[in-house]
Protein backbone atom coordinates (compact mmCIF):
# COMPACT_ATOMS: atom_id res chain seq x y z
CA UNK A 1 0.00 0.00 0.00
CA UNK A 2 2.80 2.31 0.78
CA UNK A 3 4.45 1.80 -2.87
CA UNK A 4 1.47 2.31 -4.33
CA UNK A 5 0.89 5.86 -2.20
CA UNK A 6 4.48 6.44 -3.46
CA UNK A 7 3.95 6.09 -7.03
CA UNK A 8 0.75 7.80 -7.03
CA UNK A 9 2.36 10.73 -5.49
CA UNK A 10 5.63 10.50 -8.03
CA UNK A 11 3.09 9.92 -10.46
CA UNK A 12 1.28 13.24 -9.37
CA UNK A 13 4.28 15.19 -9.11
CA UNK A 14 5.73 14.24 -12.59
CA UNK A 15 2.13 15.35 -14.14
CA UNK A 16 2.34 18.37 -12.50
CA UNK A 17 5.93 19.14 -13.67
CA UNK A 18 4.96 17.88 -17.34
CA UNK A 19 1.95 20.46 -17.31
CA UNK A 20 4.48 23.48 -16.35
CA UNK A 21 6.68 22.89 -18.78
CA UNK A 22 3.74 22.51 -21.42
CA UNK A 23 2.25 25.70 -20.10
CA UNK A 24 5.64 27.60 -20.36
CA UNK A 25 6.20 26.36 -24.10
CA UNK A 26 3.03 27.03 -24.78
CA UNK A 27 3.18 30.71 -23.28
CA UNK A 28 6.72 31.04 -24.90
CA UNK A 29 5.06 30.08 -28.33
CA UNK A 30 2.03 32.87 -28.18
CA UNK A 31 4.97 35.28 -27.08
CA UNK A 32 6.93 34.56 -30.15
CA UNK A 33 3.89 34.45 -32.32
CA UNK A 34 2.31 37.95 -30.75
CA UNK A 35 5.75 39.38 -31.82
CA UNK A 36 6.25 38.27 -35.57
CA UNK A 37 2.55 39.00 -35.87
CA UNK A 38 2.97 42.46 -34.75
CA UNK A 39 2.27 45.47 -37.26
CA UNK A 40 5.41 47.71 -38.01
CA UNK A 41 5.52 50.72 -39.38
CA UNK A 42 7.70 51.84 -41.90
CA UNK A 43 8.42 55.51 -42.85
CA UNK A 44 10.10 56.55 -45.87
CA UNK A 45 10.65 60.30 -47.39
CA UNK A 46 9.71 60.99 -51.01
CA UNK A 47 13.04 60.68 -53.54
CA UNK A 48 13.89 59.89 -56.80
CA UNK A 49 13.01 56.89 -58.81
CA UNK A 50 16.10 55.73 -57.57
CA UNK A 51 16.82 55.99 -54.26
CA UNK A 52 12.96 54.96 -53.83
CA UNK A 53 13.53 51.90 -55.69
CA UNK A 54 16.52 50.86 -52.73
CA UNK A 55 13.64 52.03 -49.99
CA UNK A 56 11.31 49.13 -51.45
CA UNK A 57 13.97 46.55 -52.01
CA UNK A 58 14.58 47.24 -47.77
CA UNK A 59 10.89 47.33 -47.21
CA UNK A 60 10.35 43.76 -49.51
CA UNK A 61 13.55 42.33 -47.04
CA UNK A 62 10.98 43.24 -44.07
CA UNK A 63 8.28 41.32 -45.60
CA UNK A 64 9.77 38.82 -46.42
CA UNK A 65 10.62 37.85 -42.43
CA UNK A 66 6.94 37.35 -42.52
CA UNK A 67 6.13 40.24 -40.67
CA UNK A 68 2.93 42.69 -40.70
CA UNK A 69 4.26 45.76 -42.69
CA UNK A 70 2.46 49.12 -43.06
CA UNK A 71 4.58 51.91 -45.65
CA UNK A 72 4.17 55.59 -45.59
CA UNK A 73 6.00 58.25 -47.49
CA UNK A 74 7.38 61.17 -45.50
CA UNK A 75 6.88 64.27 -47.72
CA UNK A 76 7.56 67.77 -46.90
CA UNK A 77 4.10 68.33 -45.18
CA UNK A 78 3.97 65.46 -43.14
CA UNK A 79 3.75 66.22 -39.17
CA UNK A 80 4.66 64.42 -36.34
CA UNK A 81 1.33 64.72 -35.41
CA UNK A 82 -0.03 62.98 -38.20
CA UNK A 83 1.85 60.39 -38.46
CA UNK A 84 1.74 60.00 -34.47
CA UNK A 85 -2.26 59.51 -34.99
CA UNK A 86 -1.78 57.44 -37.92
CA UNK A 87 1.04 54.70 -35.54
CA UNK A 88 -2.12 54.94 -32.88
CA UNK A 89 -4.75 53.91 -35.44
CA UNK A 90 -2.87 51.00 -37.26
CA UNK A 91 -2.07 49.33 -33.84
CA UNK A 92 2.08 49.46 -34.51
CA UNK A 93 3.94 47.92 -32.21
CA UNK A 94 6.98 49.35 -33.52
CA UNK A 95 8.62 52.20 -36.15
CA UNK A 96 10.91 52.11 -38.97
CA UNK A 97 12.63 55.44 -40.15
CA UNK A 98 14.37 54.99 -43.50
CA UNK A 99 17.17 57.47 -44.94
CA UNK A 100 18.67 60.58 -43.36
CA UNK A 101 15.37 62.68 -43.53
CA UNK A 102 14.08 59.50 -41.53
CA UNK A 103 16.04 59.88 -38.79
CA UNK A 104 15.77 63.56 -38.58
CA UNK A 105 12.04 63.40 -38.71
CA UNK A 106 12.66 60.55 -35.65
CA UNK A 107 13.36 63.13 -33.55
CA UNK A 108 10.06 64.71 -33.85
CA UNK A 109 8.18 61.31 -32.67
CA UNK A 110 6.97 61.30 -29.41
CA UNK A 111 5.62 57.55 -28.58
CA UNK A 112 6.38 54.89 -26.53
CA UNK A 113 6.76 52.32 -29.02
CA UNK A 114 10.18 51.50 -29.69
CA UNK A 115 11.66 53.47 -33.21
CA UNK A 116 14.71 52.02 -35.17
CA UNK A 117 15.87 54.37 -37.77
CA UNK A 118 18.01 52.96 -41.00
CA UNK A 119 19.48 53.26 -44.90
CA UNK A 120 21.44 56.49 -43.41
CA UNK A 121 24.92 57.80 -42.21
CA UNK A 122 25.91 58.49 -38.87
CA UNK A 123 23.51 57.30 -35.41
CA UNK A 124 21.47 59.53 -32.95
CA UNK A 125 22.34 58.20 -29.28
CA UNK A 126 19.24 57.53 -27.93
CA UNK A 127 18.07 55.46 -31.25
CA UNK A 128 18.79 52.05 -32.42
CA UNK A 129 19.70 52.00 -36.20
CA UNK A 130 21.60 49.98 -38.70
CA UNK A 131 23.28 52.12 -40.75
CA UNK A 132 24.85 52.01 -44.62
CA UNK A 133 28.27 51.32 -42.71
CA UNK A 134 29.82 48.32 -43.62
CA UNK A 135 31.30 45.49 -40.97
CA UNK A 136 34.69 46.67 -40.00
CA UNK A 137 35.21 42.64 -39.18
CA UNK A 138 34.30 42.17 -42.98
CA UNK A 139 36.04 44.93 -44.08
CA UNK A 140 39.57 43.67 -43.05
CA UNK A 141 39.18 40.31 -43.66
CA UNK A 142 38.76 40.65 -47.39
CA UNK A 143 41.36 43.22 -46.84
CA UNK A 144 44.12 40.42 -45.42
CA UNK A 145 42.41 38.09 -48.21
CA UNK A 146 43.66 40.53 -50.96
CA UNK A 147 46.96 41.61 -49.19
CA UNK A 148 48.07 39.35 -46.35
CA UNK A 149 50.57 41.46 -45.54
CA UNK A 150 48.89 44.59 -44.50
CA UNK A 151 49.90 45.15 -40.85
CA UNK A 152 48.19 49.05 -40.38
CA UNK A 153 45.29 50.59 -41.22
CA UNK A 154 44.45 54.80 -41.81
CA UNK A 155 41.18 55.70 -40.76
CA UNK A 156 40.05 59.55 -40.08
CA UNK A 157 36.94 59.95 -38.57
CA UNK A 158 34.77 62.50 -36.14
CA UNK A 159 33.78 60.72 -33.24
CA UNK A 160 29.87 62.02 -32.87
CA UNK A 161 29.30 60.54 -36.81
CA UNK A 162 31.58 57.07 -36.59
CA UNK A 163 32.80 56.93 -32.84
CA UNK A 164 30.45 54.01 -32.13
CA UNK A 165 31.72 51.95 -35.80
CA UNK A 166 35.68 52.82 -34.44
CA UNK A 167 34.80 50.74 -31.58
CA UNK A 168 34.24 47.82 -33.32
CA UNK A 169 36.66 48.49 -35.70
CA UNK A 170 39.09 48.65 -33.13
CA UNK A 171 37.95 45.09 -32.32
CA UNK A 172 38.33 43.36 -35.35
CA UNK A 173 41.71 44.59 -36.16
CA UNK A 174 42.85 43.10 -33.17
CA UNK A 175 41.28 40.05 -34.29
CA UNK A 176 42.76 40.53 -37.76
CA UNK A 177 46.59 40.95 -36.38
CA UNK A 178 46.14 44.98 -37.74
CA UNK A 179 46.97 48.00 -36.02
CA UNK A 180 43.80 50.79 -36.30
CA UNK A 181 45.61 54.28 -36.46
CA UNK A 182 42.13 56.08 -35.95
CA UNK A 183 42.28 59.77 -36.56
CA UNK A 184 39.58 62.09 -34.97
CA UNK A 185 38.91 65.31 -36.47
CA UNK A 186 36.24 67.72 -35.61
CA UNK A 187 35.98 69.43 -39.05
CA UNK A 188 35.98 69.03 -42.34
CA UNK A 189 39.10 71.15 -42.71
CA UNK A 190 40.79 69.22 -40.18
CA UNK A 191 39.88 65.78 -42.12
CA UNK A 192 41.68 67.12 -45.33
CA UNK A 193 44.39 68.24 -43.39
CA UNK A 194 44.94 64.83 -41.63
CA UNK A 195 44.51 62.94 -45.03
CA UNK A 196 47.45 64.55 -46.08
CA UNK A 197 49.45 63.67 -43.63
CA UNK A 198 48.25 59.93 -43.92
CA UNK A 199 49.49 60.16 -47.66
CA UNK A 200 52.71 60.89 -46.52
CA UNK A 201 53.01 58.33 -43.48
CA UNK A 202 51.78 55.38 -45.32
CA UNK A 203 53.97 52.62 -46.65
CA UNK A 204 52.61 50.53 -49.58
CA UNK A 205 52.28 46.57 -48.94
CA UNK A 206 52.11 47.68 -44.97
CA UNK A 207 49.90 50.14 -44.66
CA UNK A 208 45.96 50.75 -46.06
CA UNK A 209 43.83 53.53 -46.30
CA UNK A 210 40.12 52.64 -45.16
CA UNK A 211 37.19 55.76 -46.31
CA UNK A 212 34.43 55.42 -43.66
CA UNK A 213 30.77 57.05 -44.80
CA UNK A 214 31.60 59.79 -42.28
CA UNK A 215 30.29 63.60 -43.31
CA UNK A 216 33.61 64.50 -41.83
CA UNK A 217 35.21 63.52 -45.37
CA UNK A 218 34.18 65.10 -48.31
CA UNK A 219 35.20 62.67 -51.17
CA UNK A 220 34.08 64.34 -54.08
CA UNK A 221 36.35 67.39 -53.65
CA UNK A 222 39.28 65.32 -51.97
CA UNK A 223 38.68 62.08 -53.91
CA UNK A 224 40.79 62.38 -57.63
CA UNK A 225 43.81 63.87 -55.76
CA UNK A 226 43.76 61.11 -53.16
CA UNK A 227 43.87 58.17 -55.69
CA UNK A 228 46.67 60.07 -58.06
CA UNK A 229 49.00 60.38 -55.23
CA UNK A 230 47.86 56.22 -53.57
CA UNK A 231 48.09 55.07 -57.51
CA UNK A 232 51.78 56.82 -57.53
CA UNK A 233 52.90 55.25 -54.24
CA UNK A 234 50.83 52.31 -54.64
CA UNK A 235 48.92 52.81 -51.59
CA UNK A 236 45.70 50.67 -51.00
CA UNK A 237 42.39 52.49 -49.92
CA UNK A 238 39.69 50.89 -49.73
CA UNK A 239 35.56 51.79 -48.93
CA UNK A 240 31.75 51.34 -48.27
CA UNK A 241 31.52 52.92 -51.20
CA UNK A 242 31.24 51.14 -55.17
CA UNK A 243 31.72 54.67 -56.83
CA UNK A 244 35.15 54.73 -55.03
CA UNK A 245 36.05 51.75 -56.73
CA UNK A 246 34.71 52.35 -60.32
CA UNK A 247 37.35 55.83 -59.47
CA UNK A 248 40.04 53.64 -58.72
CA UNK A 249 39.70 52.10 -55.07
CA UNK A 250 40.62 48.64 -54.65
CA UNK A 251 37.56 47.25 -53.29
CA UNK A 252 34.58 48.54 -51.48
CA UNK A 253 31.65 46.67 -49.36
CA UNK A 254 28.12 48.03 -49.40
CA UNK A 255 24.90 46.90 -48.30
CA UNK A 256 22.45 44.21 -49.95
CA UNK A 257 19.60 46.67 -49.34
CA UNK A 258 17.06 43.31 -49.05
CA UNK A 259 19.15 41.90 -46.51
CA UNK A 260 19.30 45.55 -44.95
CA UNK A 261 15.79 45.33 -44.58
CA UNK A 262 15.98 42.11 -43.35
CA UNK A 263 18.39 42.89 -40.24
CA UNK A 264 16.13 45.91 -39.43
CA UNK A 265 13.13 43.80 -38.64
CA UNK A 266 15.64 41.09 -36.78
CA UNK A 267 16.90 44.46 -34.88
CA UNK A 268 13.04 45.65 -34.34
CA UNK A 269 11.73 42.66 -33.22
CA UNK A 270 14.49 42.33 -30.23
CA UNK A 271 13.50 46.39 -29.12
CA UNK A 272 9.83 44.52 -29.05
CA UNK A 273 10.78 41.89 -26.95
CA UNK A 274 13.13 43.91 -24.48
CA UNK A 275 13.29 47.24 -24.87
CA UNK A 276 16.59 47.63 -23.33
CA UNK A 277 19.74 50.05 -24.37
CA UNK A 278 20.22 51.65 -27.97
CA UNK A 279 22.08 49.63 -30.21
CA UNK A 280 23.86 50.91 -33.39
CA UNK A 281 24.89 48.26 -35.55
CA UNK A 282 26.73 48.21 -39.60
CA UNK A 283 25.21 46.53 -42.54
CA UNK A 284 26.11 42.72 -41.88
CA UNK A 285 24.99 41.59 -45.07
CA UNK A 286 27.21 42.71 -47.50
CA UNK A 287 27.53 43.63 -51.39
CA UNK A 288 31.43 43.58 -52.69
CA UNK A 289 32.69 45.65 -55.44
CA UNK A 290 36.34 45.37 -57.15
CA UNK A 291 38.97 47.23 -59.15
CA UNK A 292 41.00 44.58 -61.07
CA UNK A 293 43.35 47.19 -62.43
CA UNK A 294 43.97 48.44 -59.41
CA UNK A 295 44.64 45.11 -57.88
CA UNK A 296 47.09 44.42 -61.07
CA UNK A 297 48.57 47.78 -60.31
CA UNK A 298 49.39 46.66 -56.65
CA UNK A 299 50.75 43.58 -57.62
CA UNK A 300 47.59 41.62 -56.16
CA UNK A 301 46.87 38.72 -58.02
CA UNK A 302 42.99 37.67 -58.15
CA UNK A 303 41.88 34.42 -59.66
CA UNK A 304 38.74 34.23 -61.57
CA UNK A 305 36.88 32.61 -59.17
CA UNK A 306 37.47 34.86 -56.89
CA UNK A 307 36.65 37.73 -59.10
CA UNK A 308 33.38 36.06 -60.01
CA UNK A 309 32.73 35.98 -56.29
CA UNK A 310 32.61 40.09 -56.65
CA UNK A 311 28.82 41.66 -57.63
CA UNK A 312 30.83 44.76 -59.13
CA UNK A 313 34.03 44.08 -61.05
CA UNK A 314 35.53 47.19 -62.09
CA UNK A 315 36.83 48.27 -65.31
CA UNK A 316 33.62 46.69 -66.81
CA UNK A 317 34.46 43.52 -68.86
Amino acid sequence: MLFQKNSKQKAYRTSGWYCLLLTCLLLVAQTAFAVHTSQIAVLYPESGSRVNKLYMSIILGMKEKGIKIQSRKLTADTSAEDIQKWLHDQGSKAVILLGKQGQKFSKQLNVTIPVVTGAHVGVQADRSAVTLAADPQQLLNLLKQLQPGIRRVYVIYNEANSGWLIKQARRAAKHAGIKLNAIEVDSVLASGQALKQVIKKAKAQRDAIWLPLDPILPMKPLLPGLLRTAWENNLIIFSGNPYHVQQGTLFALYPNYTELGRQLVELVLSKIKRNGHTRHEPSRYLNSAINTRTASHLGIQVESPKIASFNLVFPAR
